[in-house]
């Protein structure tokens, strides 16, 4: 952006400290998830010999690969140096021409100089890069089985999980005896062919006493499952279970659910705004005035960078948590060690699924740069060129799909169609709910004739959308759900009931809503969209908080 601005002859005034700090938050605040797609999708690192290796599962029918403890972290690869290059070259050359538009004063610094320059430059920085230092897994079979004790000491201890596992550290899963030594002969790992199954092998001669199983672990659903479990040895009397210190998150606690809940809103919101201007606010202004059509123009862009930044920043958040609930740490302590977070997106299916997220984002917002610099050298029709809001909208839809992917719908029965059904249900709301911001932004902001025309085509699109959510939420609880006495017997359908019972009066206020505006109440109908915000805002909190609670099934 410094040689953007340079090449283009910018002078320094508070319009171009302006841009450049609002272009820099936004490169911030998406450095995370790009640093997340390129840890996620590196080549295995190298082995030093020594150690026993950690099996990591793919994900969408790959492989998977091992891991060694003592590794060394994989160099950047080759390719991700070449995309970065060509990225910053042509951001480079599309920011130096925006910028030069904007400033009056400028330098004779042709394009292709600039580009040059900005090729070299960025390919010295690069060149000089140094290395870097049932859904929730239950458990269904241990052998030996809990409460029992054999007379012969077994040479290992097998763990047989509902799904596939992931194992982060060694201490994770150990057995230790009464007094809480470890008795482990080796790392605990799950088998190469079904990564369902964990094994601990165990010293050859133990003791005639009682030891426990102690476990965590992250599920393919990107759950952290903990446990314990009590044998003994030789009809030894078994005691109470040693656990280890209890720290660190949970799935449930309000940071992580926090997290959860700032990462739907903004992905969805990024959704909406997108549908919103395509949809609604396109064909509701297609004849107003040149005016009108600049303040809408320029009120999209600064909501579609705002809410970018925020996603970006969002998604650094929920890395953070889950780095905390994986490692039994406290937030700060994880945003305080990256190394952390680096353990996880390297070693774990929900750090893969992260990092593709991470790199959608980034896409997005170059696909956005490119749009916005486009539009300001010659405005665009109300609704944007097709081409490139059809990229926003597919790449925004392609970050909703990937939360459908990595949550209890990917380990349902039938995983394909479940994650098609629930990323439709994502789509939905995201178009539903997240169109009401914007909404409130016409009704409030734009001359009466387009605030009627965006409320009469909203009402429509919000119909089909409600549609939508309800077939697809009747279908998921059908999945998730093993009997309907689970709705009031489990914390799972308590919190469906919920979604259902804040929806419900979404629907009626949307449809008194529509009255108002016939009779033209205008207060009335922006005081009704303000408490649908609200209650769509609340939605999306117990949806961020039915994520981490165990289904019925």
């Amino acid at each position: 952006m410094a040689l953007a601005a340079v090449g283009a002859g910018a002078r320094p005034s508070r319009e171009t400290a302006i841009a450049m700090a609002g272009g820099l938050g936004v490169v911030g605040a998406l450095a995370p998830g790009a640093a997340a797609f390129v840890v996620a999708t590196s080549p295995g690192p190298g082995h030093h010999g020594g150690g026993q290796p950690i099996f990591k599962p793919g994900f969408g029918g790959h492989a998977g690969h091992y891991v060694y403890p003592d590794a060394v972290p994989p160099h950047l690869p080759s390719w991700a140096l070449a995309l970065a290059l060509g990225a910053a070259a042509a951001l480079l050359y599309a920011g130096g021409a925006a910028l030069h538009r904007r400033c009056p004063e400028r330098l004779r610094l042709g394009g292709p100089v600039r580009l040059m320059v900005g090729v070299l430059a960025c390919g010295a920085a690069l060149g000089s890069h140094a290395e870097a230092a049932s859904a929730h897994a239950v458990l269904l079979q241990a052998s030996p089985r809990a409460g029992t004790s054999p007379a012969t000491a077994p040479p290992r201890v097998v763990l047989r999980f509902s799904e596939p596992v992931e194992i982060l550290r060694a201490g994770d899963v150990s057995v230790v005896d009464a007094r809480g030594r470890v008795v482990n002969d080796g790392r605990a790992q799950t088998e190469a062919r079904d990564p369902r199954v964990v094994a601990i092998p165990l010293r050859t001669r133990l003791e005639p006493e009682s030891y426990t199983v102690r476990w965590r672990a992250i599920s393919a659903d990107s759950h952290t499952v903990t446990g314990a479990l009590v044998f003994g040895v030789a009809g030894a009397r078994l005691k109470p279970p040693v656990l280890r210190p209890a720290g660190g998150l949970s799935e449930t606690a309000a940071p992580a659910v926090d997290a959860r809940f700032a990462e739907l809103a903004t992905l969805m919101l990024l959704l909406a705004l997108v549908v919103f201007r395509a949809a609604v606010w396109g064909p509701a202004a297609a004849s107003a005035g040149a005016a009108t059509l600049e303040a809408g123009r320029r009120a999209y862009w600064r909501a579609f960078w705002s809410v970018a930044a925020l996603a970006g920043v969002a998604e650094a958040w929920v890395l953070a948590a889950k780095s905390a609930v994986a490692y039994g740490t406290s937030l700060g302590a994880a945003f305080a060690d990256p190394t952390t977070a680096y353990r996880l997106v390297a070693a774990s299916r929900f750090g893969d699924l992260l990092g593709w997220r991470g790199a959608l984002l980034c896409a997005l917002v170059a696909v956005g740069f490119w749009e916005w610099t486009a539009e300001r050298a010659r405005p665009a029709a109300p609704a944007g060129r097709r081409a490139p809001q059809a990229a926003l909208a597919a790449l925004s839809l392609g970050a909703l799909i990937t939360i459908a992917t990595q949550g209890h719908a990917s380990q349902a029965p039938v995983a394909p169609l479940s994650v098609a059904v629930d990323s439709v249900h994502l789509a939905a709301v995201g178009v539903w709910i997240g169109g009401l911001p914007c909404l409130l932004f016409v009704l409030s902001a734009a001359p009466r004739p387009q605030a009627r025309a965006s409320l009469r085509r909203f009402s429509r699109l919000a119909a089909v959308a409600f549609a939508a959510v309800a077939a697809t939420g009747v279908l998921r609880a059908l999945g998730e759900l093993s009997s309907p006495a689970q709705l009031w017997s489990t914390a799972y359908g308590h919190s469906l009931l919920a979604k259902v019972a804040l929806l419900v009066p979404i629907a009626a206020l949307a449809l008194r809503t529509r009255r108002a505006m016939t009779a033209g109440a205008v207060r009335t109908v922006c005081r009704n969209v303000q408490v649908e915000v609200v209650v769509g805002a609340t939605v999306i909190l117990v949806a961020a908080l039915l994520v981490a609670q165990a289904p019925g099934r």
